[in-house]
């Protein structure tokens, strides 16, 4: 049986990159954006650590400059999702709002926790 895990996330401005545009930087930006979602979704992932690689996939895909995107995780995995996509009740027990943004060149990331903080 799994351990029960409890987190609330709401983060100030992780800086991710500094100094340039996201045409300039955009493959650091992708990583290091890639990287803190991995290290906020392996404290919940149990089962399906694969997921993360189509997060990978999705960041490559869909990040081209400054947005927003929902990050859905549990322990039984992932999932990526525009922002404005509708999200079934039911896709993770876990949901946060991330933020990419860019302030005078510097690139940050943003985690608010819009559901969950409960047993996972």
């Amino acid at each position: 049986m799994s351990e029960t895990k409890t987190l609330n996330v709401t983060s100030e401005p992780i800086r991710l990159v500094g100094s340039g545009t996201f045409e300039q930087l955009e493959g650091s930006i992708r990583c290091l954006l890639f990287g803190e979602i991995l290290k906020l979704g392996l404290k919940y992932v149990e089962r399906y650590h694969s997921d993360f690689y189509h997060d990978a996939r999705w960041i490559e895909e869909r990040v081209h400059g400054a947005r927003t995107m929902i990050f859905a995780v549990d322990s039984n995995g992932t999932f990526l999702l525009n922002d404005n996509d509708t999200v079934p009740h039911d896709l993770r027990k876990n949901m946060f709002r991330v933020e990419l943004f860019e302030t005078r060149g510097t690139w940050f990331v943003t985690f608010e926790q819009i559901k969950g903080g409960e047993n996972v």
